[in-house]
């Protein structure tokens, strides 16, 4: 499962929109979307009532393009290692394990490791779903805006974290605000789900395990907990009024942008 997840809404209007393939898409990577979206989706392929040969076009449409996905992928990789064979000296400076490196620079080293690493794979394997999100800006503003959000402000908080700005520790700090809110919206959804009376659909599209959604929570919630520590906001020049200013503005922000997606 992608750290960065979608807020909730509801899904049904978008879906009515969406091509079979996209629709099979969905449902056959129930991992990758919220409960609400999957539910959306059982619901709106229930209806359409597809013929066997629709189905059959629509799944030969959606092994051809995850066939271009793979090379594709395959480019990416070969991209990968000429940026490794050129940035080794780099790799070298991020290294968090460095003998002469404090215990504090080998955090932050971590963090930016790991959260340019998340980045990178999220748009590697969600970029057809970017590019869908992006197109639906004109007609679907609000749920585009809550997806997108979280994946083009966690970059630019990852450059300015690595630069030991204040900003790049305030950007990442609403970032996991925001992701934390989502992730705990989507364990509520869990908690709360029903079954959507069409037997088949449920039994063959199972949700993911609650364990993947509570590491999930945990990992948000440690790194949240270990850049607020003060010897982590000294490097940043972050002190406690403003960590506290940071945290409720983005947590009461997020709470109403996810209101206002569900009305």
């Amino acid at each position: 499962m992608l750290f960065i997840m979608a807020p909730s809404t509801n899904y049904s209007e978008h879906f009515r929109h969406i091509s079979n393939i996209d629709l099979l898409h969905i449902l056959e990577n129930p991992d990758q979307y919220q409960e609400s979206a999957i539910e959306s989706a059982k619901l709106e392929f229930a209806n359409r009532q597809l013929s066997e040969a629709e189905l059959n076009d629509a799944k030969e449409l959606l092994n051809s393009n995850a066939k271009r996905k793979e090379k594709q992928k395959e480019k990416v990789k070969i991209v990968v290692s000429n940026v490794q064979d050129t940035g080794s000296s780099l790799l070298e400076t991020l290294n968090p394990i460095q003998n002469d490196t404090s215990p504090i620079e080998k955090i932050i080293r971590l963090i930016v490791i790991v959260f340019t690493a998340l980045f990178l794979y999220q748009i590697t394997y969600e970029y057809k779903n970017l590019i869908l999100y992006i197109e639906d800006i004109p007609g679907f503003p609000m749920i585009s805006f809550l997806y997108l959000f979280p994946i083009v402000i966690l970059p630019i908080a990852v450059w300015n974290f690595w630069k030991r700005k204040s900003i790049g520790w305030m950007l990442l700090t609403i970032f996991l605000c925001y992701s934390i809110a989502g992730t705990l919206l989507t364990v509520y959804q869990y908690l709360s789900w029903q079954p959507s009376g069409y037997s088949g659909l449920d039994n063959l599209f199972p949700r993911p395990s609650p364990t993947v959604y509570l590491l999930h929570l945990l990992f948000l919630t440690g790194t949240l907990y270990v850049i607020c520590k003060e010897d982590m906001r000294n490097i940043f020049l972050i002190n406690k009024n403003k960590m506290q200013k940071t945290i409720a503005i983005s947590s009461v922000a997020t709470f109403l942008l996810f209101l206002a997606n569900s009305l």
